[in-house]
C-alpha cells in the first residue's frame, strides 16, 4: 500500500510537470508568432520606406 500512494504522488507530480512543460511551450509559441508578425511588419515598413 505504501508503495502504491509514492507512485500516485510521483505521477500526480509528473503531471503537473508535463502540465507546466505545455503552458511553457504554448507561451513560447505564442511568443514566436509575435515575433514572427512583428518582423513581417517592420520588413513591409522598411519597404515601404524605400
Amino acid at each position: 500500500m505504501k508503495k502504491k500512494k509514492k507512485t500516485e504522488r510521483n505521477s500526480k507530480f509528473g503531471e503537473i510537470k508535463r502540465n507546466e512543460a505545455s503552458e511553457k511551450g504554448l507561451i513560447l509559441h505564442e511568443t514566436i508568432e509575435n515575433f514572427t508578425i512583428i518582423k513581417k511588419l517592420i520588413l513591409s515598413t522598411r519597404v515601404q520606406f524605400f
